[in-house]
């Protein structure tokens, strides 16, 4: 198991990733499907390694505004 000094530097290294991506991104003209793909790879890890923390994210899930019958 990891510890949480380790795990925070990863959170770290994820956080500053994904700056540089959403910087890239915005310079574009065009959209790239990959470099959206790498955008949301690096927001999901950053969603596990916060779980693993307990940290909560601010404001609600988007899982809880969608409609029952997606439940």
């Amino acid at each position: 198991m990891r510890s949480e000094a380790e795990i925070a530097a990863r959170i770290e290294e994820y956080r500053w990733r994904l700056a540089l991506a959403v910087e890239e991104d915005q310079r574009r003209q065009t959209l790239c499907a990959d470099h959206e793909l790498l955008i949301l790879a690096l927001v999901n890890k950053l969603e596990v390694l916060f779980w693993v923390l307990d940290i909560d994210l601010p404001g609600r899930d988007l899982i809880d505004s969608l409609p029952d019958y997606y439940s």
